[in-house]
């Protein structure tokens, strides 16, 4: 009887101890499987972020793009109105106007050759100046037609963070 209980109390502990190491096994086999799955999963998700993420700036560039053609279009016929006839338009003011009402764009201003305004879509003082902002400074020292954006600063008129856009134009006179 002793030795039954003596080997009934054995199986029972390699029972026990075959339980605990299948059991151990198991947490083991586990967090294996789930770390390998989980980095599978995360590597997965990843490329679909680093995808969704291109598709968006690709996006968001031809937005840009887009919003900077209509910008350079209006400077455009700006530029043709006051080459050919030394104002803006009445009609064209109107779609100056307008188009001021659009979230990207907050003002659109026209100066003279010595930088003070002589038309902006927001009411400004026309002693106000800015021969000496750099997107001035390119537009007027730049023989070429073409659209300038300067780099972002601090608005004189506004106060407010704003990226220029200049576009040189020639008086009928020539200046």
């Amino acid at each position: 009887m002793t030795v039954w209980k003596y080997l009934n109390h054995s199986v029972l502990q390699w029972l026990r101890f075959g339980l605990c190491a299948t059991a151990t096994g198991l947490c083991l086999l586990s967090f294996y499987l789930a770390g390998t799955l989980g980095e599978r999963y995360a590597d997965a998700d990843l490329e679909e972020i680093y995808e969704d993420n291109s598709n968006n700036a690709l996006v968001l560039e031809e937005n840009i793009n887009q919003m900077l053609s209509k910008i350079d279009m209006v400077l455009l016929f700006t530029q043709l109105d006051l080459e050919n006839h030394g104002k803006i338009l009445p009609e064209h003011q109107l779609l100056l106007e307008k188009l001021c009402q659009s979230p990207s764009i907050f003002n659109i201003a026209v100066t003279d050759n010595q930088g003070y305004f002589i038309y902006s879509s927001l009411p400004l003082p026309n002693s106000m100046n800015i021969a000496d902002s750099e997107h001035f400074k390119k537009a007027s020292v730049s023989n070429a037609d073409q659209l300038y954006i300067g780099a972002a600063w601090i608005s004189l008129s506004t106060e407010k963070p704003s990226i220029f856009l200049s576009r040189r134009y020639q008086t009928p006179a020539g200046g």
